[in-house]
């Protein structure tokens, strides 16, 4: 499924926490590799108005600075044996990004920020905030001061992978790739994905007219259904579900990921010790109580200490294009 995987960098030690998580897909899937390194135009006052040649000296240099560096981890020992393709472009780095990936047909993005685990107050790149806004592609964001990403904390249990869902379709687009790639990073201990809906005991009854009993019951039959069929379509993964009461979306989604809270699912092999990455779709509409899926995985994003893949439903992508063609991020060097 992923077979040409993009990894943003930024000649950054930070950047360069990506590398192996994306090696070890790349080894999973037998996916190639794509170091990437954008460059901001160089800009001066005089080369603005066209009255000097710096800026062209400046980026030529710039250009073969960052060909050595790409040059340099190609060879590393994290990307032995891989095949890898380095690429530098000039250019604002979200819209120069996107455009190749697109154009390459790139399945995956992999990048690394930073954040602080409080969710009131989170800091990611604008770069990579961009690329998980509104790439078409998946993209998996992993953090720089984590403990090692995509790797189970407990070697004697399944690798697990969080999907948050709302009860519509667009949640539900995440649930393939997010088993895809727990199947490929599973070994040896095996596949898992944890299937959980929040509910929102204020909105039950004041949106709904219904008490918050019935609406966790709905919540747990659907879940139900959707747990049965799956396990039909992928038998290699051990499929797991719970139902939170809980005002807020983003906590309660990263008190189950992170802390293993209310993973009492249909199954006495759930992952009670936590989960190894969330994967969420950014949209999400006429579910249970219709929670805005795209600010709750954007604040997921930002204050998770797991690894997020963001995935956008293919309806989206048309949207997100046009978008992306008048939205530009302020761009900083260092800042991806």
């Amino acid at each position: 499924m992923f077979t040409s995987i993009l990894v943003p960098l930024d000649g950054s030690s930070r950047a360069e926490r990506a590398l192996p998580v994306a090696a070890r897909i790349a080894r999973a899937e037998g996916s190639r590799i794509v170091l990437f390194r954008a460059l901001p135009l160089p800009l001066t006052s005089a080369s603005l108005f066209g009255q000097d040649d710096s800026s062209e000296w400046l980026l030529e240099e710039e250009v073969a600075c960052a060909t050595a560096y790409l040059d340099e981890l190609k060879a590393s020992q994290v990307l032995r044996d891989l095949p890898v393709t380095c690429v530098v472009k000039d250019g604002n780095p979200a819209r120069v990004i996107l455009e190749y990936a697109e154009a390459q047909q790139v399945d995956l993005i992999v990048l690394c920020s930073h954040g602080r685990s409080n969710l009131g107050r989170w800091i990611l790149g604008n770069v990579a905030d961009h690329l998980a806004r509104y790439a078409p592609m998946p993209a998996l964001v992993v953090r720089a001061d984590g403990a090692q990403p995509l790797v189970s904390r407990d070697p004697g249990r399944l690798f697990c992978v969080l999907v948050p869902l709302d009860g519509s379709a667009l949640a539900e687009a995440a649930i393939e790739p997010a088993a895809h790639l727990a199947t490929a990073l599973a070994a040896p201990q095996g596949a898992g994905l944890h299937l959980v809906v929040i509910v929102d005991p204020f909105e039950a009854t004041m949106r709904q007219g219904a008490p918050e009993t019935s609406v966790v019951d709905d919540a747990r039959r659907y879940l139900i259904r959707l747990t049965d069929r799956l396990r039909a379509e992928h038998p290699r993964v051990t499929m797991t579900w719970s139902v939170r009461s809980e005002a807020d979306a983003a906590t309660g989604i990263l008190l189950v990921a992170e802390g293993g809270e209310d993973m009492k699912g249909a199954s006495p092999s759930s992952p009670v010790g936590g989960c190894d990455l969330i994967v969420m779709t950014t949209h999400g509409r006429t579910g249970f109580l219709r929670w805005a899926l795209g600010s709750v995985a954007e604040r997921v994003l930002h204050a998770a200490q797991l690894p997020v893949m963001v995935v956008r439903p293919r309806q989206d992508a048309a949207t997100n294009t046009a978008t992306r063609a008048t939205v530009t991020p302020q761009h900083h060097p260092g800042q991806e």
